[in-house]
Formats: structure tokens, sequence, C-alpha cells
């Protein structure tokens, strides 16, 4: 394809993705691509495993073979390739959020998530693992609101929970070394890194009170308004990807 004929292309992209922000489209395409991905389920009707819904109160034994039954033909079925890791994010367990909701794509993002989404010194591994082996670009530090582990760690039930509310009373100085560590200040202070923490509402999967790390001043700063809105970095449907970096 020659290099006007990309141009073009680009500029209707850009263009559509413009136009799909008017309210009224975006509804409509969120609402259109809901029935379009339930159509899908139940095209797939190999896929005992979306149809626990179905059934009433299902026993292990139920669930067990539904699962089979679904590993058993998508296995069968070629897998997607694999795409670049861009994001790493340390969230609550959870099933309330949808991750989808907030990160589009999750082939980019690598997740994890335990009660309260605290970082101790596994995750802190976990995230050098994900930087310099997965090549993350920008780790999400994400809470949310309602969170029962927190809960359960600030009331009488902690001491049948000891390990959780051990982690989640030191989680700000988990964060404090995650920060500290050798390879984030170095990722960070070339840029090939931003660490941001937020709370996600958990009824709708906003992101509240997100704010960058600033490695250079130890401090964190919230994202400006002007930036969120104005979206400076929308990826070119064309600008395709190389893989995985390892």
């Amino acid at each position: 394809m020659d290099k006007n004929r990309v141009s073009l292309l680009e500029h209707w992209v850009q263009f559509w993705m413009w136009i799909r922000r008017i309210p009224l489209l975006e509804h409509s395409a969120w609402w259109l691509s809901d029935r379009l991905y339930a159509l899908a389920m139940l095209i797939r009707q190999g896929s005992e495993s979306m149809t626990l819904h179905r059934l009433d109160n299902p026993s292990p034994e139920q669930i067990i073979a539904n699962v089979c039954a679904y590993n058993s033909r998508a296995s069968r079925q070629p897998k997607t390739p694999l795409s670049a890791t861009y994001i790493a994010v340390v969230r609550c367990m959870d099933r309330r959020l949808n991750l989808s909701r907030i990160f589009g794509d999750l082939r980019f993002v690598d997740d994890i998530a335990n009660p309260g989404a605290t970082v101790g010194p596994s995750v802190i591994e976990a995230l050098r693992i994900a930087v310099e082996k997965h090549g993350v670009r920008v780790i999400f530090l994400l809470g949310h609101t309602g969170c029962a582990a927190r809960s359960i760690a600030c009331s009488d039930e902690a001491r049948d929970f000891p390990l959780i509310t051990a982690t989640i009373h030191q989680h700000d100085a988990g964060i404090a070394d995650l920060l500290a560590d050798p390879v984030m200040i170095r990722a960070m202070v070339e840029r090939r890194l931003a660490v941001l923490r937020a709370t996600i509402d958990s009824d709708s999967d906003r992101l509240d009170d997100l704010q960058r790390y600033v490695a250079q001043s130890g401090n964190w700063f919230p994202l400006p308004k002007s930036w969120l809105l104005n979206r400076p970095a929308i990826a070119s449907a064309l600008s395709g990807h190389t893989g995985h970096p390892l």
C-alpha cells in the first residue's frame, strides 16, 4: 500500500474515532457491541462454561465438567497471536471490577489481582518482570470503592484473615518500596515507564483521582483534565504490532 493511501486511511480512521465520540453514536456503539458479543456466545454452543448462569445452584462436578468440555473444544481452535504488553495493573480480585471497561483490549495487559490490591515483595518482583521482560510501559495501582478486603482488615474479622490484614496494613510501605526499586526508578527516569494510581468506582468502573508518580521529585501529581479530554496519543489502527518483546 503506497504512502498516499496509508495517509488517507489514517485520516479516515482519525475522523471516525472523532465522530464516534458524539454521545448518541458512542452509546449506540456500546449497545451494538454488547449485542454482538451476546450473539457470538450463542454461536459458540460448545462453550459450556459460558452457560453456567443457566444452571440452578451448580455442583462443583457440574462446573468442572463444563470447564473441561469448553477447554477441550477451545484448545482445538487456532490461538490468537501474542501481542505486545504495554500495561501492568495491580488491582483487587473483587469480581465487580470489569477491566475491559477500563483498558479495552486486555491482550495488552498484565493483570495482577489480589485481595485489596496490595503491593508487597512478590508483587514488586512480578512488576519487575513485567517491565524488564514484557516491555510494560505503564503500571496502574488501582484501589476501588467498597473494597471488602480492606473493610475486613479494619474490623473484628481481621483476626480470621491475618495474612491479608497484614499485607493491607503494609500496603503503603510496599508502594514506597516499589517506587524506590532501582528497575522502576531507571525506567521512569529514562521515560520508558509511568506509574499511576487511581480509585475505581465499583459501580461504573470509572477511574477517579488519577495521579502519576514523578521520580525526579518523588511526588504524585494529578493528571490534568485537559490532558485526559484531549487524548493526545490515540493509536492509529494501521500502526500494527510486531509481537511480544520476548
